[in-house]
């Protein structure tokens, strides 16, 4: 589930993300290339280079933050009518270093199309969630009593236990019987909990 704090992070990400691209392009050279050496790499220079680095560098956290947004940041390319040729995957976060990935090379507007797109979305996120979660003092409740019920698995995983397990359905008993009995011992201590906040953890 995205968390406020994921949101923003997020949309930090991609703000950084878009900062660099335009810096990178700025940086390049003229493409003189023609659609007959479009195979040959596209030129660069030194400051290109040091761009180029940058963009990589951030390339793995946006990806991976698009996967959180739930938007897919690949196309697919296909070949000219009568040409024929095989349906070709595109990242359009990865084509800011590399827009030849298809059959035609992609536009700059496409690509910062997309980067626009996930931004978009990380921001209406972000701000959606201050209300909902952040402001939400049930939503704290709940993610402090989810956290500790997890804690058991934190520990397992740095000890080489696979990410898979706690999504097993052993893991989520596990965690019901541990929630059962931090329930327990609350109500015995004396801590008061709602109908509602059980109701909201559950959800």
């Amino acid at each position: 589930m995205l968390t406020y704090f994921a949101a923003r992070k997020t949309e930090e990400v991609f703000r950084e993300y878009r900062a660099r691209t335009i810096a990178y392009w700025r940086a390049k050279p003229e493409d003189n290339r023609t659609w007959e050496s479009r195979d040959l790499p596209a030129p660069e220079n030194r400051a290109s280079i040091l761009r180029r680095q940058q963009v990589m560098d951030l390339f793995p956290e946006a990806d991976a933050s698009a996967d959180r947004l739930g938007i897919s940041v690949m196309a697919y390319s296909y070949s000219m009518p009568g040409v024929g040729g095989p349906v070709l995957p595109v990242n359009l976060l990865y084509a800011v270093i590399n827009d030849n990935q298809g059959h035609e090379p992609l536009s700059q507007q496409e690509i910062l199309d997309t980067i626009d797109r996930c931004l978009a979305t990380a921001k209406a996120a972000r701000k959606r969630l201050f209300w909902t979660q952040l402001l939400n003092p049930i939503w704290w409740v709940t993610g402090v009593i989810a956290y500790v019920i997890r804690i058991p698995f934190v520990i397992l995983r740095q000890a080489g236990l696979p990410a898979s397990v706690e999504e097993s359905v052993w893991g989520h008993i596990t965690k019901a019987v541990f929630f059962v009995m931090l329930l327990l011992a609350s109500l015995r201590w004396g801590l008061k909990l709602s109908a509602k906040d059980i109701l909201q953890f559950v959800k």
